[in-house]
């Protein structure tokens, strides 16, 4: 519940249309505020983006529309040496791995810049097959519970492991990627219910495939940026999703986002894989009378349950919620879930009611 090249160049954001199509450029592309060149990682924290580039160790926080905002650097004494890797976010730290053979994984506190875990995934996994192709690692996901490594872009004679690791640094499995140039992968980006986007920066696309690098047919170009690391936004761009990605180029690296297929069916602002009511309709057609003082439905189509405070100046409880609190579902769902009275239906679901779906789908 709840500069002058540059600074033309980064106030490029496109406003999101219902009718964009896979691939249409949402934002950028533009080149950051911060430090810029060998561009490598990128991390999304719901808000702002993080970017890296190659030889240098800080992490640049930025606004979407390249702003810096702030150097996380590493402090001195912490045992970071990471220098321009891939970057994840998992919801309140940073997760990079150092652009070398290093293979070591820190997760980060994005305010002091201190290390707060890491592990050497080499060494938590001796002789593993996919070690060989994560050298140099160009791409970071976080599934939500799982981080997704790929390694350095294809090279003739060399593989490209995608592999999924416990935050621990144990891998859990992993595929190899093509062999060949062009269909050389390098960044990856989980698009919230585990599909995957991949970069490939000789083909100048970005290509979909399922967890185990299998091809979906899905691909667009990348609007002539030879992108390594990848980002999924479900939040920017009011109803679409985004892939973001960091260019690798021997100049200033631009930063941009493409729309992808949001995997939510029902449009509702949830993802599939986390939905609990699957067909939901905003606005919904509760309350058939009136909306109660302190009762909730989703009356238009903002995702936020509407209510009435009490009359006279009253307080009220202080509560909000919104669909994704409920799990993706609406006031009539949850009616029909908890098997609730008529007075629901009519004036819109009580605080009570409220409360108590908003524990069971939030354990």
């Amino acid at each position: 519940m709840t500069a002058a090249f540059f600074a033309l160049a980064i106030l490029v954001v496109h406003p999101a249309e219902a009718e964009a199509q896979t691939g249409t450029v949402l934002a950028g592309p533009f080149v950051p505020t911060g430090p810029t060149g060998n561009g490598r990682g990128i991390a999304f924290d719901g808000t702002d983006l993080y970017y890296t580039i190659t030889g240098d160790s800080n992490i640049y926080q930025i606004k979407i529309n390249g702003i810096l905002l702030n150097t996380v650097a590493v402090p001195g004494g912490d045992p970071r040496v990471s220098s321009g890797g891939p970057l994840a976010w998992d919801g309140s730290h940073l997760w990079t791995v150092d652009y070398s053979n290093a293979l070591v994984m820190y997760r980060i506190n994005p305010a002091t810049g201190a290390t707060v875990f890491s592990c050497n995934i080499a060494a938590i996994n001796p002789g593993h097959p996919a070690l060989v192709g994560l050298d140099f690692p160009d791409g970071l996901h976080w599934t939500g519970s799982q981080l997704v490594l790929s390694g350095e872009i294809t090279l003739v004679g060399r593989p490209t492991a995608v592999a999924y690791m416990n935050p621990d640094c144990t891998i859990t499995s992993f595929f190899t990627a093509p062999a060949a140039q062009p269909g050389a992968w390098s960044g990856v980006a989980v698009d919230g219910c585990g599909g995957l986007w991949q970069s490939d920066p000789f083909a100048f696309i970005i290509e979909e495939t399922d967890q185990a690098g299998v091809k979906s047919g899905v691909f667009f170009p990348s609007a002539n940026l030879q992108l390594e690391d990848l980002e999924f936004d479900a939040s920017t761009f009011a109803g679409n999703c985004a892939v973001w990605g960091n260019e690798a180029t021997g100049g200033p690296n631009r930063i941009a986002a493409f729309e992808v297929p949001c995997p939510d069916a029902d449009g509702d602002g949830v993802l599939d894989c986390f939905d609990v009511c699957p067909g939901t309709v905003v606005p919904e057609g509760v309350p058939t009378v009136a909306l109660g003082v302190n009762r909730w439905a989703l009356v238009d189509g903002d995702g936020i349950f509407d209510t009435l405070l009490p009359p006279g100046g009253g307080q009220g409880p202080g509560l909000s919620f919104s669909v994704g609190d409920t799990g993706g579902c609406s006031c009539e769902q949850i009616i029909a879930a908890l098997d609730l009275g008529e007075g629901h239906t009519k004036f819109g679901c009580s605080i009570s009611a409220m409360e108590t779906w908003f524990l069971l789908v939030n354990p």
